[in-house]
């Protein structure tokens, strides 16, 4: 157990002492005005502090590699995903505007990506649907619908997994999803899913960071009910549903109205990815939100016995710790407590549109190639003896 502090308002009642003034009689026919004393009783809020036993955020360390331990006893086989889209190896990329030159999508370089990306040993790439240029949210989604066909398709033929964001949520409130952007939401999943459920190799995501931390509970209500639509778009058509979240997507503090939430999400889904950009060393980060948020979702998907992924993952460059030894460090360590799939954040770009200073791009120089290959070439199962 765990002990919090926190801050609670209570309503104390109190007696005071109050002046009043009233008026008599002065004896000689007329009236004098007096003053006296009153006990009155009142009420105020009063804010304290707290102490309070709650449950351990994550299982301690040791326990959580004895487990993983235990399962690789089990597990005599790779990792193979729930649902059409499997199996995978231990690294992914990300490439959220796969195809997209000059805002037009051209099918001859997603081949020409495919094919780099497959000679590095990533066999499974992920791609935004809309929110990447020249394919907008509001718009008609015929278009994201032929280009993730296209995708697909090429993905296909090479063996290869292609994960497929309908839409980029990344800042969205939940009343937006909820309000002004859900008939747009509806649209994508009828037209793009349901035009395109019956690739085998295509796992699902019903958007890009989606959270609702402001209510956890309705946060769950509405994305299970798209879950479902997804389903219903796909038909006859089994498809692999999966999350993008951040690790906070469902609120950092996991009490009750967290945990169920965040429970009923998993239900919904056949794997569980939360993105994670640690700020520092495997060590420093083990009480940090994020990391222990994340490994919260680990466990509610294990006990659900569902893949856990990293859906993107890089060292953060602003916080001066990235370094081809923390990369492989942090890696090592997701290896080690049972993560099934890390995917490398925009990684091998080779043009302009959706890069950051997360990014994994050959346009300013990717470093981390030598440290990154022993990881590339292995699958699941050998990963963590390069």
């Amino acid at each position: 157990m765990t002990t919090i502090q926190r801050t609670v308002a209570r309503t104390e009642t109190y007696t005071t002492q109050e002046t009043k003034t009233g008026t008599r009689s002065d004896g000689m026919g007329g009236t004098e005005t007096y003053s006296y004393t009153e006990a009155v009783e009142r009420q105020r809020t009063v804010m304290e502090t707290v102490s309070e036993e709650v449950p351990d955020p994550i299982p301690p360390a040791e326990r959580l590699l004895e487990e993983v331990a235990l399962q690789a006893l089990e597990d005599d086989a790779q990792t193979v995903y729930g649902g059409p889209a499997g199996p995978t190896g231990f690294i992914g990329g990300n490439y959220t505007d796969l195809g997209i030159v000059n805002d037009v999508y051209d099918p001859e370089h997603a081949a020409q990506v495919l094919d780099d990306l497959l000679e590095e040993g990533v066999t499974e790439v992920r791609v935004w649907a809309t929110g990447v240029p020249g394919y907008n949210m509001e718009e008609d989604p015929q278009r994201a619908a032929d280009r993730i066909a296209s995708l697909a398709q090429l993905a296909e033929a090479r063996g290869m997994t292609l994960v497929v964001d309908l839409f980029d949520g990344q800042g969205r409130s939940l009343a937006e999803l909820t309000g002004p952007m859900d008939e747009y939401i509806d649209a994508k999943i009828e037209t793009i899913v349901g035009q395109n459920a019956g690739f085998e190799n295509v796992r699902w995501s019903l958007g890009n960071e989606l959270k609702g931390h402001e209510d956890p509970t309705a946060f769950a209500d509405w994305f299970t009910s798209k879950v479902a639509a997804m389903r219903t778009a796909a038909g006859e058509q089994t498809i692999h549903v999966t999350t993008q979240f951040v690790p906070g997507s469902a609120e950092h503090r996991w009490w009750a109205d967290t945990e169920d939430a965040a429970r009923r999400i998993v239900e919904s889904v056949d794997s569980v990815g939360v993105h994670l950009y640690p700020e520092g060393t495997v060590a420093e980060s083990m009480d940090w939100l994020e990391y222990r948020s994340a490994m919260e979702w680990k466990r509610l998907a294990d006990a659900q016995d569902k893949p856990f992924i990293i859906g993107e993952f890089n060292v953060s460059s602003v916080s001066g710790a990235r370094s081809p030894e923390a990369i492989d460090a942090w890696l090592d360590h997701l290896y080690e407590q049972g993560v099934d799939n890390v995917s490398l954040w925009q990684f091998m770009k080779n043009e302009g549109g959706q890069l950051d200073e997360e990014a994994f791009d050959t346009l300013r120089g990717n470093d981390y190639l030598d440290t990154l290959r022993p990881w590339l070439d292995a699958p699941a199962e050998t990963a963590a003896t390069h």
